[in-house]
């Protein structure tokens, strides 16, 4: 194993204990790097927080994604 993605989760890239530490015990080249849709998820749901028209953006797919779920 060359490298693994993640969520960016502490328990996959923490320091101690996690996942990509404890890989690396067994493959110490290893590469974690974190996941860039997981990235860009994170991006956007701050810009829907800072932005009102986003927020208002963000609410309304929600609101449809609910409507066609249930």
């Amino acid at each position: 194993m060359v490298g693994v993605s993640t969520d960016g989760a502490s328990v996959m890239t923490g320091m101690i204990g996690c996942v990509v530490t404890l890989l690396r015990e067994h493959a110490p080249a290893l590469v974690g790097v974190h996941c860039a849709a997981h990235r860009t998820a994170l991006a956007t749901s701050q810009a829907a927080r800072d932005i009102p028209e986003m927020h208002h953006y963000s609410k309304t797919v929600s609101s449809i994604f609910r409507y066609f779920s249930n």
